[in-house]
């Protein structure tokens, strides 16, 4: 494949077959993907699956957060002792990014159930000034 970049000079003709041009258009297609998806903050570990053709498999994971006044730094050591049980450093990763993907949609749900709440009030608010009004 070196030998058919160097051959790329300004106006010059170059001469392949179809097998050198579509090994070429794919690796082509394969870096404008990955680019794309560092660019748009896709985990690792999919891209990973997308360019390598293979499954993402998770681990079983339990983990258990008791109710009532938990601090961060309890909540980061329950995960620490999670992660020391795993066997190998892909298991470990996977299941940081599982953990990370777990928190970001608690953190979506919350913000959608504020964002709902918000529009409540505001629906409230505007329904209340109507009837103060005499509106209905």
């Amino acid at each position: 494949m070196s030998e058919l970049m160097n051959l790329f000079t300004p106006d010059k003709t170059v001469e392949m077959t179809y097998s050198e041009y579509a090994a070429l258009v794919r690796e082509a297609v394969k870096a404008e993907l990955s680019t794309n998806a560092i660019r748009a903050d896709v985990p690792s570990y999919y891209v990973n699956a997308m360019l390598t053709g293979q499954k993402v498999t998770w681990d079983e994971m339990e983990l258990t957060i008791e109710e009532g006044e938990t601090t961060l730094g309890e909540i980061a050591d329950m995960i620490g002792k999670l992660l020391k049980t795993k066997k190998n450093k892909k298991s470990i990763t996977f299941a940081g990014y599982q953990l990370m993907v777990l928190v970001k949609m608690v953190q979506d749900e919350i913000l959608f159930e504020m964002d709902s709440d918000e529009e409540e009030e505001k629906d409230n608010e505007q329904t209340d000034g109507n009837e103060e009004n005499g509106c209905d």
